[in-house]
């Protein structure tokens, strides 16, 4: 015989008498578990919607009782006690009535309803109320029961007038002596709704009952308040019955119909709910699963004649896969990987030839992933170098600046206070209509200008030791600093938004100069901010060892190109050239000899960010 004669009839024996034997078990095991699921699903949904048919009357009940407890209707004329009543009407959509009601069943004041909801205020969501539905809410008032015991439940009633069903809840008043009750009508409508929507997903029948078996709700709007023939079956018996369970499942007979029905009490309320459905639609699942499995017994026995023949030649399949995988790592492709299927010596070795393209491909990844985290640490270090080589380049620059402005400040300002007190004098002396006082003037103006100029380069020329001056606290210099530019940040209607970290470590500084530093950058913010806008100004500790200040506008902004220069002595952006061109060129050569640094971020149109980063005192430390 031949082999694939051989594994063909061995194949049939092992794959098809499995098949049938668990078949037939499957069938057996399968109509216990459904009978067992569709038990515990029908018992989840009848708790389920007794939780939710208890939560939504004990809920109004509750807010009834708020309604009560924080209105001190005792202390309320009429006219306030009537609006009392009206916003305890609004507490809860489902309330159609609210009264007041006195121990002899009158009603205290008028009742607070809706004749026309969609055209009342708050009222949108209400019943309408008829004349039919305030008596038939006044007969059904539980007031002696109300009275005794604080709160109290009534009936369920359907007014003439209404489609569904309603009860009344009453909550003795003791604000008014204890001998009067707030009564609300609470409809049922939301009960039945939700009743009809778990009978639609459980594609079953659903109902709510009282304690006398009649129907409260059901998922058929016509059934509601019927007691007759729901009182005498099985599932409403063991709902309303006393020391049952308070959940359970049962299987009856309803005419000539079986039925697999569960029940559920209410947690609160003598009331119980019921859902149930022909056992021909709940087994249904039982029966498809035996048609299924007759057609997967077909399905086997035909897979197995097919098996068996392309068995042989299946086995050469992972020898060429093999082979494939083999020719493609040679050529160079790592994502070939050779076939594994069983667990035979050919499976083995597609295993082990697997294992080693991975390796291999491994390497690979970690060599290149070595060699991107090399050049992007080789750009990181060269752009740290470049930043240190550019801070070099401008402090060489102020320092150049320095020596030339300490070299012609005294050849300037000889001939300078000349001209300036020659000027001066003439001011003095002449008339006020005199035609050269603008002249002098001009020239006054002109003379203090370049005074400042040349105050400033000395400035850049003069060299302190970052170990002098005092402790100093930042914020308060901050705040000295706002405090002189204030009024005219406020003509300007600039916002300012101060997020000064509490507690701040003391720098080492001179406090005159470190306050000059701010007031030439709060000037430049103004000033990128001609319309208005809003100014930062934030303080924090960076790593327990720095003190960082930010001064950042929703200004103009810096425009890319003029980043790298905006530190450099007599760079300005400003047109009229009213400016000296030395602030910020100032202000990094005063930082840098505090032991500090400063950086600028900006986006045009958006504002700039100037950010001071200070060594505290006890740390002596210096940025570069």
């Amino acid at each position: 015989m031949r082999i694939q004669t051989r594994l063909l009839l061995l194949l049939l024996v092992v794959a098809v008498v499995p098949v049938l034997v668990s078949g037939i078990t499957a069938v057996a095991l399968s109509r216990s578990a459904i009978t067992h699921y569709v038990q515990a699903s029908n018992v989840t949904e009848a708790r389920y919607l007794a939780e939710a048919v208890d939560s939504y009357i004990a809920d109004a009940l509750r807010e009834l009782r708020l309604a009560v407890d924080y209105t001190p209707f005792a202390t309320l004329a009429p006219d306030e006690r009537q609006g009392a009543l009206g916003l305890a009407y609004r507490l809860n959509d489902g309330f159609n009535v609210v009264s007041l009601i006195n121990a002899a069943g009158d009603g205290v004041g008028a009742p607070v309803f809706a004749l026309d909801p969609e055209h009342e205020p708050g009222a949108a969501h209400h019943q309408r109320v008829s004349e039919a539905d305030l008596n038939a809410f006044s007969q059904h008032v539980p007031l002696e029961a109300a009275l005794t015991a604080g709160a109290a439940v009534g009936p369920v009633y359907l007014s003439p007038d209404k489609r569904s069903p309603a009860l009344v809840l009453a909550v003795k008043v003791a604000d008014l002596g204890g001998d009067q009750v707030l009564a609300v009508e609470l409809t049922l409508d939301p009960v039945a709704t939700r009743v009809r929507e778990i009978a639609a997903q459980a594609d079953a029948s659903a109902y709510v009952v009282d304690g006398r078996g009649q129907v409260v709700a059901h998922s058929l709007p016509e059934v509601a308040l019927l007691r007759a023939p729901f009182a005498e079956r099985e599932p409403v018996r063991l709902v309303t019955g006393a020391g049952l369970e308070s959940a359970g499942a049962v299987n009856y007979t309803s005419g000539d119909t079986l039925m697999a029905a569960a029940y559920a009490r209410l947690g609160r309320l003598p009331w119980g709910v019921v859902v149930e459905r022909p056992q021909r639609v709940a087994f249904s699942h039982a029966l498809r699963i035996q048609w299924q499995t007759v057609f997967w017994v077909v399905i086997a026995l035909l897979c197995a004649v097919i098996s068996g023949v392309v068995l042989a030649r299946s086995i050469g399949d992972p020898i060429r896969s093999l082979d494939r995988a083999a020719l493609a790592v040679k050529q160079g492709d790592l994502s070939v990987r050779a076939r594994v299927e069983g667990g035979d010596e050919l499976a083995r070795l597609a295993t082990s030839f697997n294992a080693m393209a991975d390796e291999i491909a491994r390497r690979d990844d970690e060599l290149r992933q070595f060699n991107l985290e090399l050049q992007a640490r080789v750009e990181d270090r060269t752009r740290a170098l470049k930043q240190a080589q550019d801070q070099l380049l401008r402090s060489e620059k102020l320092a150049a600046v320095g020596e030339l402005g300490a070299g012609v400040a005294h050849e300037i300002n000889n001939p300078l206070a000349g001209v300036l007190g020659s000027a001066q004098l003439l001011l003095l002396r002449a008339e006020p209509d005199h035609p050269s006082i603008t002249h002098l003037k001009n020239i006054e103006n002109e003379a203090l200008r370049i005074r400042d100029i040349v105050r400033n380069l000395l400035q850049l020329s003069q060299t302190r030791d970052e170990h002098s001056g005092v402790l100093v606290d930042v914020n308060r210099v901050i705040e000295a600093a706002l405090n002189l530019v204030a009024r005219p940040i406020i003509a300007q209607r600039i916002r300012v938004k101060k997020t000064l970290a509490t507690e701040l470590p003391k720098v080492r500084a001179d406090p005159s100069e470190l306050q000059q530093v701010f007031l030439h950058l709060l000037s430049n913010a103004k000033n990128a901010m001609p319309e208005g806008g809003e100014l930062r100004l934030t303080s924090s500790l960076v790593e327990d060892r720095l003190v960082q200040v930010t001064v950042a506008d929703t200004g103009v902004g810096i425009r890319p190109e003029d980043l790298d220069k905006i530190f450099e002595p007599f760079f300005t952006r400003k047109e009229d050239w009213h400016g000296k061109g030395l602030g910020l060129a100032v202000v990094h050569r005063a930082v840098e000899q505090m032991g500090g640094r400063i950086t600028v971020e900006s986006d045009v149109g958006r504002g700039a960010a100037f950010t001071l980063l200070f060594p505290i005192a006890r740390e002596n430390l210096h940025l570069a």
